[in-house]
């Protein structure tokens, strides 16, 4: 009688042995996931706060009214998507895709019609308010 073990092994959907995968066997690594939040990024010399409540999101990258800017939180099958409508975005982030969402961190890489921008990455610093504030002042401490 002959006997095969086979360990660590996986298929398509799911990680083999070892290290859990951050995605979901759909690929989008904000599936099941708490994304709902308040998230501040300084990286590359850059300073964004995105808020996330529910499906809709609001972009912060200089103080005033002109620094803010309303977006959408899109998702489909295999991925997160943060849309934001506005025309004065810094640097054309206008569509960003959820890299990486785990352990109070995230990476969104911005993208544009040739392609890949670059990453931010961001650290969840508070929880979600209730609603997107209309200004910068409505989020007390930031």
């Amino acid at each position: 009688m002959i006997s095969l073990i086979l360990a660590g092994c996986g298929d398509d959907k799911r990680p083999s042995g070892g290290a859990e995968d951050a995605r979901s066997p759909n690929g989008d690594p904000a599936y099941d996931q708490d994304l709902p939040g308040v998230w501040a990024s300084d990286g590359n010399g850059e300073f964004f706060t995105l808020v996330i409540v529910g499906d809709r999101t609001l972009m912060r990258w200089k103080d005033g009214p002109d620094g803010l800017c309303n977006g959408d939180v899109m998702r489909t099958e295999s991925s997160t998507d943060l849309m934001f409508q506005c025309s004065n975005t810094p640097q054309e982030h206008e569509k960003g895709t959820v890299e990486y969402l785990e352990d109070g961190k995230l990476r969104v890489n911005w993208q544009e019609a040739e392609g890949s921008r670059g990453d931010s990455n961001f650290a969840r610093i508070a929880d979600a308010p209730a609603k997107l504030p209309k200004t910068p002042e409505d989020l007390p401490g930031i």
